[in-house]
């Protein structure tokens, strides 16, 4: 008794310190900074997930491109961020988050059979803006396999609009396989598939380096990963 009574007390110490994070749920207000790609296509059922599980857990979610995704969480406009391509600020913690697969895609009458990846180049295009993710991983992509990066015909600065574009005609594009598969659902779309090119990116988590060490950010996240998991 006289040891199993201090272990207890030290046991209960987290639960006194942190009530928000160690009560029957997580309650306080958490702030997501994430890429448009990322909010549309992943976030949305995870999110809801979550606050079924968790109720007074308050979350607000904007999104951007990942240069402005790493500006509001550097600027303290956001707690944790969710971007498509390599973190480009030294003043933020990054870690590896979760890996999507790109898609090439085209419209559906065009002579995709005849597509190569030295060719891509010759092709109309349809691309995200500088600082989007995306476009940073394609054409990183392209220049590790020994391909010039193509020139942009149209600029369009959201996934679903370049998927609908490419299916009235404007070119080919380059998203993330998600947004191909439920913006494709509606505005049809061929896949250009090109052996030997990978097209994979890893997603990143950012953070300040004092916000990790939040008890509430840090279980949020946590209960977003599983709840993501859980819809895989």
């Amino acid at each position: 008794t006289l040891i199993g009574e201090p272990l207890a007390a030290l046991d209960e110490l987290p639960a006194r310190l942190n009530p928000d994070v160690h009560a029957a749920g997580l309650r306080g207000d958490i702030r997501i900074a994430a890429s448009s790609t990322i909010t549309r296509y992943l976030l949305p059922a995870a999110l809801a997930r979550l606050r079924q599980a968790h109720p007074e857990l308050t979350l607000n979610v904007i999104s951007g491109n990942s240069a402005t995704v790493e500006a509001r969480v550097a600027d303290l406009d956001a707690d944790v961020g969710f971007i498509e391509g390599p973190a480009q600020r030294a003043d933020l913690k990054v870690r590896a988050w979760r890996t999507d697969p790109l898609q090439v895609i085209a419209p559906p009458d065009y002579p995709v059979a005849g597509i190569r990846a030295a060719t891509l180049a010759e092709h109309p295009w349809v691309l995200r803006e500088p600082g989007s993710g995306t476009r940073a991983v394609f054409e990183q992509s392209l220049a590790l396999a020994g391909y010039p990066a193509p020139r942009a015909s149209l600029v369009i600065d959201d996934s679903g609009a370049i998927v609908r574009a490419v299916a009235a005609g404007a070119g080919l594009a380059c998203v993330s396989r998600r947004a191909a598969q439920i913006a494709g659902a509606r505005s049809p779309v061929a896949r250009v598939d090109l052996p030997g090119l990978t097209l994979e990116r890893p997603l990143w988590r950012v953070q300040r380096g004092d916000s990790f060490a939040a008890p509430l950010l840090r279980q949020a996240c946590a209960a977003l990963d599983a709840a993501l998991a859980s819809l895989a």
